[in-house]
């Protein structure tokens, strides 16, 4: 994904692995470390005086969460949550998962109809889009 961006704009990526984190088979620590996760990357933008405002977080699952996590901390442009995590965030209260008050803009992109979140939680959700594609 990071070279597909970089082909298109002259962009800075910043690219978060945090897979030791975010490892099966405790996914309760991992979601308790996605917050750990997004409050870090909010820090670490608020504290080297990242202008926000360029700033588009995007993260897949878990990655979703940490993504709303950080706009929490400092408001970012946009975020793009792709297949957020649905287990222990299903009908959590905004301030425990991505919502659109996070950034400016939010859109959420959902194609897992079990594991992914299925609240309309940004300001554009896409609904098992790839079941619209292939049709």
């Amino acid at each position: 994904m990071k070279d597909e961006l970089l082909k298109k704009e002259n962009v800075n990526v910043i690219i978060v692995d945090w897979q030791g984190g975010a490892a099966l088979p405790n996914y309760l620590a991992a979601q308790a470390n996605a917050k750990t996760v997004g409050t870090k990357i909010g820090d670490f933008l608020a504290s080297n005086r990242i202008n926000t405002n360029l700033i588009h977080c995007i993260g897949h699952s878990l990655g979703a969460h940490a993504c709303g996590f950080a706009g929490k901390r400092i408001i970012l442009a946009r975020i793009t949550g792709l297949d957020p995590a649905g287990p222990g965030f299903k009908g959590s209260t905004k301030e425990d998962r991505l919502d659109q008050d996070d950034a400016r803009f939010v859109d959420v992109i959902n194609t897992d109809e079990f594991y992914g979140i299925q609240d309309p939680i940004g300001h554009k959700y896409f609904k098992n889009f790839l079941k619209i594609v292939n049709n």
